[in-house]
């Protein structure tokens, strides 16, 4: 287990945060939270992957040799890379309009459309921007992140967010809308000012039909299995489960703990400070960054038109932003 910790800490999470700096927020900041995520009932190990885009596997790949070579046996620098999905597959330039068009059509030039949504008269290897394009939607979203910090949505800033999501909403309307049932509020941490939402529309508006804000600090507790982030009930307090329930609060507890940079690294660690940890007189493992991300789902002939650059007001308006290690 040591020879692992040694290969995520010291070569496969700092080649991710060379390669793919704006990932780094969705992958745990040390092998020790890592293995809390995927541990469920029994210590049994429930794996999970999380995905690298295509384009930057190149200078991961460098990068992981390197460190690998450095870390441990020559041996060890031999992986395997699987391609899978789309999902974060095509990330570009925000600022850069022709950056969002090559990643789109890159995307879509091997799609072919079944003849039924095309036409009849359509050819078959005619690609997806050629053909039918109100009948595909698409993904894109925006990612905010600052290296050391945690980002969060503000809830008063709710109805100017939904405004810069469908900018044909006026203000009246968007004020309304908070207050439908259909406007899903998520409280994160259980305080009521910072919180993302979800919103579906009866009908297209702006050529959206979804959209949806949250945050990547669930990183450090979201699991698929039954682990120690599970949902707890009264029976867990029962004098022959509390003995567990105690030991699940210790690994909990390290988990905040890590976050929040405040494990001290080993001799051998890479360690990558941020303008959080500069002060401390000890040498501490990374702490967990944490995004703002908004999402839009929004008709294929339109996606080039949506989630427009922010302005510095509108930056300083919607989002909150926390040291890690006040935050976690």
């Amino acid at each position: 287990m040591e020879d692992l910790a040694s290969i995520y800490n010291n070569a496969v999470r700092p080649a991710v945060v060379h390669a793919v700096p704006e990932h780094a927020a969705h992958w745990p900041a040390t092998f020790e939270m890592a293995l809390n995520l995927v541990r469920g009932r029994g210590n049994v190990l429930h794996g999970h992957s999380v995905g690298i885009p295509a384009d930057s596997l190149p200078l991961f790949s460098a990068k992981l040799r390197e460190l690998l070579s450095q870390s441990g046996p020559s041996g060890w620098a031999i992986f395997m890379i699987e391609l899978r999905g789309t999902k974060e597959g095509n990330p570009f330039n925000f600022t850069d309009q022709y950056d969002r068009q090559a990643a789109f059509y890159k995307f879509t030039e091997s799609f072919i459309l079944p003849e039924d949504d095309a036409g009849a008269d359509a050819d078959d290897d005619m690609p997806l921007d050629a053909r039918a394009r109100p009948q595909w939607y698409v993904d894109v979203a925006v990612e905010l992140s600052r290296p050391g910090h945690v980002l969060q949505w503000h809830r008063s800033q709710h109805p100017d967010i939904l405004r810069y999501l469908f900018p044909s909403m006026d203000e009246d309307r968007a004020k309304k809308v908070v207050k439908f049932n259909s406007f899903y509020v998520d409280v994160n941490a259980h305080i009521h000012r910072l919180a993302g939402f979800r919103y579906q529309p009866r009908s297209p508006v702006n050529n959206i039909v979804y959209a949806n804000i949250y945050t990547t600090d669930k990183t450090v507790i979201y699991q698929l299995h039954p682990g120690v982030f599970r949902p707890r009930t009264g029976e867990d307090l029962l004098p022959r489960k509390i003995n567990a329930l105690d030991q699940d609060m210790d690994s909990i507890s390290a988990q905040f703990h890590s976050a929040a940079g405040l494990t001290p690294a080993p001799e051998d660690a890479e360690v990558h400070s941020d303008d959080s940890d500069e002060d401390r007189p000890v040498r501490m493992m990374p702490s967990q960054d944490g995004a703002a991300r908004a999402e839009v789902r929004v008709r294929v002939s339109a996606f080039s038109s949506v989630l427009r650059v922010f302005t510095q007001q509108e930056l300083e308006n919607f989002v909150v932003t926390y040291r890690n290690n006040e935050w976690w």
